[in-house]
């Protein structure tokens, strides 16, 4: 039937943009997505919120596309990328981190090529920003705006990261759709997805569990605890566009949801919760040294940055008792590949070297500045993937960075 037919091919698209993203192959992943993302949108209506977590992994390819144009947080041109990565092949690396996370199956990122809407595509549907008023008169606003950008998709800098946020975005809005809807009926008997976040950015259920011959041409709802999941990861994701587009105060605002929610989800040893309190440091301490920030704001700023950062080596600290014990338990021989005792060590040097940053933050005059490419800088890119339990090869490329050159906040901020 049709609707078998139609079901068997988003289910397809969804398998093959999992598998490509899981291969690395991004541009090929956001092409499926985007497909994916119009062929449901089609059938459910474009405000249907179990678009939510397909929408989800289309912005976050789509900020993929976004990190090989940028220069801010570590994202560089694809050419140097590609220098970096034969470095690494042949033994010459740095060993600086590359994700923000590991993550299940096709849950790996970085970079794949910015992609058009897909043709066809409703404009209310890609170029929603917000659940404020939300009713069929913004999306003929959105057609509008369109009309008059016409193909301004991915053609002007910034575009990429606007174009990512705002899906992810309207992802938001269909989370809490759901989350209001679940909470509501919790009591009627439905079938409902449940899924275990192992990554603040990328932990949305995994797509490729789809079958293609499934006759679902959704989502199956979420249970309200994996709702809650969803949207910290996705308020996670939509502070790390905006601090990518230098966009800081909405960064903070982001981040600050992504954490309230992590402590409700997550025990403090959790290394989800060290590094939210680490990313909403870095989001304050940005913000903080806007040009247009008075000295109070800049002072006040700082501060909450400072409590932040304070909050993120309690969290690591919480880790360390953590696995002493644990370490203890084993006794003598029980650590047999050294994995626990290396983990412990990462943690302890994670926690000495956030307490540099910490005084920074403290004080009145200007950071030390961390040179790009020294030895300091390379030790912290290395030990906050470590510490935040990734492989070096694999830990914390954004974030890592990021830490790099917080001390010289002038580097971050360009003039617009």
């Amino acid at each position: 039937s049709t609707e078998t037919t139609t079901a068997s091919r988003l289910a397809t698209l969804k398998a093959q943009a999992a598998k490509s993203y899981a291969q690395k192959d991004y541009s090929t992943a956001s092409d499926f997505y985007a497909q994916a993302c119009e062929l449901q949108s089609s059938i459910n209506g474009d405000d249907n919120p179990l678009n939510a977590h397909l929408l989800y992994l289309y912005g976050r390819s789509l900020f993929q596309v976004a990190l090989t144009k940028s220069d801010v947080l570590g994202g560089k041109p694809a050419e140097e990328q590609d220098g970096k990565e034969k470095e690494k092949k042949d033994g010459k690396g740095k060993g600086k981190g590359k994700d923000v996370s590991k993550i299940e199956e096709e849950d790996e990122e970085k970079k794949p090529k910015m992609l058009a809407p897909p043709a066809g595509a409703k404009a209310g549907f890609f170029s929603f920003t917000g659940d404020e008023n939300w009713d069929d008169s913004d999306e003929e606003e959105g057609e509008g705006a369109d009309d008059e950008e016409e193909d301004g998709y991915g053609e002007k800098d910034g575009d990429d990261f606007t174009l990512a946020w705002e899906i992810l975005d309207f992802a938001r809005v269909l989370f809490l759709k759901q989350l209001e809807s679940s909470t509501s009926s919790s009591g009627e008997a439905a079938e409902t997805t449940t899924f275990t976040s192992t990554d603040p950015t990328t932990s949305i259920p995994n797509p490729s569990s789809a079958s293609t011959s499934s006759t679902t041409t959704t989502d199956p709802p979420l249970d309200p605890k994996s709702l809650q999941t969803a949207l910290a990861d996705t308020y996670d994701l939509l502070g790390e566009v905006s601090l990518e587009s230098e966009s800081f105060p909405q960064a903070t605002k982001d981040l600050r949801s992504s954490l309230d929610l992590k402590l409700q989800l997550y025990p403090t040893h959790s290394t989800l919760i060290s590094e939210a309190h680490f990313k909403l440091s870095l989001a304050l301490e940005f913000a903080a040294a806007g040009e247009s920030v008075s000295d109070s704001d800049r002072r006040a700023g700082r501060a909450e940055a400072a409590a932040q950062m304070e909050l993120a080596i309690a969290s690591c600290r919480a880790r360390i008792a953590k696995e002493e014990k644990e370490l203890k338990e084993l006794g003598p021989d029980g650590d047999v590949d050294g994995k626990a005792k290396k983990s412990l060590e990462d943690a302890k040097e994670m926690v000495a070297e956030l307490e540099v940053r910490l005084a920074d933050l403290r004080a009145e005059t200007p950071p030390r500045v961390l040179q790009d490419g020294g030895e300091e800088e390379e030790e912290l890119r290395g030990v906050l993937g470590q510490v935040l339990g990734e492989d070096p090869e694999d830990a914390k490329r954004r974030i890592a960075e990021a830490v790099g050159k917080a001390n010289d906040l002038s580097g971050l901020v360009r003039k617009k």
